[in-house]
């Protein structure tokens, strides 16, 4: 019934790039119709600490989803705090190495008839690869950081 467009793409391995920096390669990515709640409740929040807050979850029916997901996918959600203009068209322009994916599966645990999901906003990285909250460059972070 709340179910919205969410597209996963499954983990394959990780390869090294000429420098010898792991690379993590991922699957075409599928698309499900799946509810994501926030979580926000005190046992998630033990589990999360003050993560929670970027935390979201879903119980999905195991016949369906047995096998298709698992942690470190990646997955490409529509939310209010980062909107897609058009999700479709991300998903097909993106690459093998997930880089427009907003969230990723940290956990996917069997539970009765069915599996939790609970996915972690990606958080951005900029220049030097601290989080550049917003900023239009990597000079006008560095001023407003003062480095």
């Amino acid at each position: 019934m709340f179910e919205r467009p969410v597209y996963i793409a499954s983990y394959l391995r990780t390869d090294q790039n000429d420098n010898g920096a792991d690379i993590d390669i991922y699957d075409t990515p599928q698309r499900y119709l799946i509810n994501f709640q926030p979580v926000s409740d005190y046992l998630a929040y033990q589990e999360y600490g003050q993560d929670v807050s970027s935390v979201k979850r879903a119980l999905v029916r195991r016949e369906i989803f047995y096998g298709k997901v698992k942690q470190r996918d990646k997955v490409y959600l529509n939310d209010e705090n980062n909107p897609f203009e058009n999700l479709c068209e991300v998903v097909e322009s993106e690459t093998e190495r997930c880089l427009k994916a907003n969230y990723e599966v940290i956990k996917a645990v069997l539970q009765g008839y069915y599996i939790r999901i609970d996915i972690r906003k990606i958080k951005k990285r900029g220049w030097l690869g601290y989080e550049t909250r917003n900023c239009q460059s990597a000079k006008e972070w560095a001023n407003q950081n003062h480095l």
